[in-house]
């Protein structure tokens, strides 16, 4: 443990010795409402659990029994998502009913305290302080705009408007793993509350480089929140957050891997790699209740500062490696006006508008041969820069009729229109062994103008509900930062339709069941390959792609203090038409990197004991599980299905909670990521996570 670590620790638990010593009745106090008016970050016209789609709610009790400190630990405990770790936050994937993007923009929509997130690159966040997060699956085009094809997902923090007192955690486990966190929630006056909140986490790295003797996928995070909340009145209340989050990741755990008997190699390659990012969110929101609803403004800001460095090769030689940098600013104003949730007639209108601009400058070194049929000379470096300026602008509307000629039966019809120009400053030098140099800056602007319709039927007996909907998603084109080819210089956006069928019920009131089938016809899917030179990756699209399925989410208390929850999902997601080449035809090749299945099998039991120095034991226990994957347009090469268990025991006081945890306690093996390189005839792996143990240890004041 070296003296920042140290240093951190010593400060955190300073600070909750401190605070603790200046606890007044009110601190002591874990919850409470500053006043009635609660800023909420959905769009929709109905309750979560009443929404005619499939939504999975995440508390925040759930996300510290799992251990979730990150996104990518909600995968399988909502049906079909499914977030790989590909050992860098700057490729952060999710994939959600068949549709998602494991390079260039998103597929699934994310918004972090009403601030919406554009970047993959900024997906991976530190989790602390949670409230929920909430996972809406398929296409939510018409209320959320573009790169939402597959879903979207809210993320909420904990406000001062709901929360008081201070918590102090501290967990430590195998491979390094060390957190540490300290936030307060204080009342400054009767109008306004505060939130203060610090987080550290570091992992020392599951695996070593033979190379080098280091540690590979280390990680060293830092992160910190700021919130206010100020009470205007009964009515109108204003709230300003600020996220900061500065990560430094050393190497990734790329192997040489045989696809014909399974045998992963060693970590071995030469040039240090390693991802470094600072970001920087900010969000002010405003809401004022009416007679008839509410009216809300957001303004959003975020900005992004990144660099990795990269051995792209993989192996002990000095081949050719990359260096990639971005930097991004962007500002989102979005206000909505929204009816209240009870009435027959509910509606919900909004304006949206962003500016997005990116700077991505990329270096390249060659020091192997590239294939000469696409390259008359061999080049020795390239330099690209690739800038990128975007703005959108649109408008919506969503209109929900209830107890139509019926008791029960609701209808939901809405529209957005939405428009987007993004343009490309871009210039490419190579510089050739033979000294030759080649240059090349061309500018391009794309324009899109989309129609974004959705409509549902509800209907309702007693706390039964049956629906039926169909939406559209959009996704916007965009241009290739790694170009060889002009053909390749940019890609067209891809459109989707889903259809969606569900039920859900309520049963003896301690058990919930929802069902929902799916089918969604995709157009202009894009696919990711491989740049003719083998250094890098591009989009193309696919023809016409299509994914169907069924999801199945149940929530029961058979006993008292004993509660069970399933999640699972089915995708047969296909490409239905692609022929990348005269001679080659994937057409009813299933899409790579998506999981045929995710299964979420956990039980939790409380024994209460009502001894002096323990309240409680809670007991739990969690399975996960991936169906197969393809990971390549060909599916020549598959990670096989496999299953995670993860358990702990919990000892909790009314001030301090002692929970000893594991993940994969069966020590699966398993591969999280596949690609190939052709130049050198190599297919790489990265292996899953091998097994964890941890102790957290919890302090409220």
């Amino acid at each position: 443990m070296n003296i920042k670590k140290y240093f951190i620790f010593i400060i955190m638990l300073w600070g909750g010795t401190r605070l603790q010593a200046q606890n007044t009745a009110d601190s002591i106090a874990t919850q409470v409402n500053l006043n009635e008016v609660i800023v909420s970050s959905t769009k929709e016209t109905f309750r979560t659990k009443d929404l005619p789609a499939s939504v999975s709610l995440l508390s925040s009790r759930q996300l510290e029994r799992e251990n979730a400190s990150s996104l990518r630990s909600v995968t399988t405990l909502a049906p079909n998502f499914y977030m790989p770790d590909y050992g860098s936050k700057l490729t952060s994937p999710v994939y959600i009913r068949g549709i998602g993007s494991r390079i260039n923009s998103p597929s699934v929509g994310l918004y972090v305290d009403g601030v919406p997130y554009f970047e993959k690159s900024s997906f991976d966040f530190d989790f602390f302080d949670i409230e929920y997060v909430e996972v809406l699956r398929g296409p939510q085009g018409t209320l959320y705009g573009r790169n939402t094809m597959g879903g979207m997902i809210n993320v909420a923090t904990k406000s001062p408007l709901r929360h008081r007192g201070t918590n102090v955690s501290l967990s430590g486990g195998n491979y390094g793993y060390m957190k540490a966190t300290l936030s307060n929630y204080s009342k400054l006056t009767d109008r306004l509350g505060m939130v203060l909140g610090v987080n550290y986490l570091a992992k020392g790295g599951y695996y070593t480089n033979h190379y080098s003797g280091d540690k590979v996928a280390s990680v060293d995070d830092i992160s910190g929140r700021l919130r206010l909340a100020y009470r205007h009145s009964d009515k109108a209340v204003s709230e300003l957050s600020v996220n900061y989050e500065h990560s430094k990741q050393d190497g990734y755990a790329y192997a040489k891997y045989d696809p014909e008997t399974g045998a992963v190699d060693s970590v071995d390659y030469d040039h240090p790699s390693s991802y470094t990012r600072d970001i920087l969110s900010a969000g002010y929101k405003f809401e004022y209740q009416t007679s008839w609803g509410s009216i809300r403004a957001n303004t959003g800001y975020q900005y992004l500062n990144d660099e990795q460095a990269i051995d792209q090769d993989y192996t002990a030689k000095d081949l050719y490696s990359a260096v990639q940098r971005t930097k991004q600013n962007m500002i989102s104003q979005e206000v909505i006006a929204k009816s209240d949730l009870d009435g027959n007639y509910r509606w919900v209108t909004g304006l949206f508008g962003f500016y997005q601009q990116i700077d991505n400058p990329v270096n390249v070194n060659y020091n192997m041969p590239v294939p000469p049929s696409y390259y008359a000379r061999t080049p020795d470096t390239a330099s690209i820069i690739n800038d990128t300026h975007t703005y959108g602008l649109a408008a919506y509307h969503q209109s929900t009729l209830n107890n139509i000629l019926i008791k029960g039966l609701s209808a939901t019809v809405g529209l957005r229109v939405d428009y987007e120009k993004s343009g490309q400053d871009y210039r490419q030098q190579q510089w050739m062994m033979d000294g030759i140099l080649i240059e090349a800056e061309p500018e391009t602007t794309l324009e899109f103008f989309e129609f974004l319709p959705k409509a549902a039927l509800r209907y309702m007996i007693g706390k039964q509900a049956v629906y039926a909907s169909v939406s559209k998603g959009y996704k916007t084109g965009g241009f290739n930062p790694l170009v060889e080819e002009e053909q390749y210089r940019s890609f067209d956006p891809e459109q989707s339709w889903n259809y969606e069928l569900g039920v859900k019920l309520q049963l003896g009131g301690s058990t919930s069941v929802d069902v929902a089938g799916f089918y969604i016809d995709l157009t202009n899917q894009h696919i990711p390959r491989t740049v003719p030179s083998g250094a890098g990756q591009m989009i193309v699209n696919a023809g016409k792609s299509a994914s169907k399925g069924v999801e199945l989410s149940v929530n029961t208390q058979p006993l008292n203090n004993l509660n069970l929850n399933l999640s699972y999902g089915y995708t047969h997601a296909t490409l239905t038409d692609y022929t990348p080449s005269e001679t080659v035809d994937y057409s009813g090749n299933f899409i790579p990197q998506i999981p045929r299945q995710t299964l979420g099998a956990g039980a939790t039991y409380r024994w209460p004991v009502s001894l002096t120095w323990l309240d409680d034991v809670t007991f739990h226990a969690l399975y996960t599980g991936v169906g197969e994957i393809y990971w390549n347009d060909s599916n020549t090469a598959k990670q096989n299905g496999y299953g995670l268990l993860n358990a702990s025991i919990g000892f909790s006081k009314s001030f301090a909670d002692v929970t000893l945890w594991a993940r994969n306690i069966l020590d699966t093996k398993y591969n999280v990521y596949y690609f190939d390189i052709p130049q050198l005839q190599a297919s790489y792996v990265q292996p899953g996570i091998p097994f964890l143990i941890g102790l957290d240890v919890k302090l409220k004041f």
